[in-house]
């Protein structure tokens, strides 16, 4: 569970690797794959780079998970790091809800021998960070489009 520094609330980044961190690999199509792929990942990368990085909160909590918060200059490489974690975060269905925390509809990774995963629904609250689940049912042919 990420820390939660007292008398601050959690940012929809953090919720979101939160619940990642909670409930495993999440099932999400990435949208340089799928429906088709892209041939060039780094050049996306740098062009959404100006866009993430304006935005400062899932910024800072990015580049915190992977170890290079702090830094003024970023490597392609970084910029790449930090374009996969964000396409990640992006995928996680939790938006603002009621009384200032946050609902979620997420689906986990599964296992692709049997095509089943579980499609979970909840909320977290902002202040301590403590997931509550809604309901929790197995789902399957969770597969990306081609």
């Amino acid at each position: 569970m990420l820390p939660v520094p007292s008398a601050t609330s959690l940012v929809l980044a953090q919720v979101r690797y939160l619940l990642i961190d909670q409930f495993g690999p999440l099932h999400y199509c990435d949208p340089d794959e799928y429906p088709v792929s892209v041939p060039d990942e780094q050049a996306r990368a740098n062009e959404a780079f100006p866009t993430i990085e304006a935005d400062a909160p899932t910024f800072a909590a990015i580049t915190s998970r992977i170890g290079i918060a702090g830094h003024t200059t970023f490597s392609d490489a970084e910029k790449l790091a930090i374009y996969r974690e964000w396409k990640a975060l992006n995928a996680v269905a939790a938006q603002p809800g009621s009384a200032g925390g946050y609902t979620f509809d997420i689906t986990t990774e599964g296992d692709a021998a049997s095509g089943r995963s579980l499609r979970i629904l909840g909320a977290v609250n902002s202040e301590t960070g403590v997931v509550t689940l809604a309901s929790e049912e197995e789902v399957f042919g969770t597969s990306c489009p081609i």
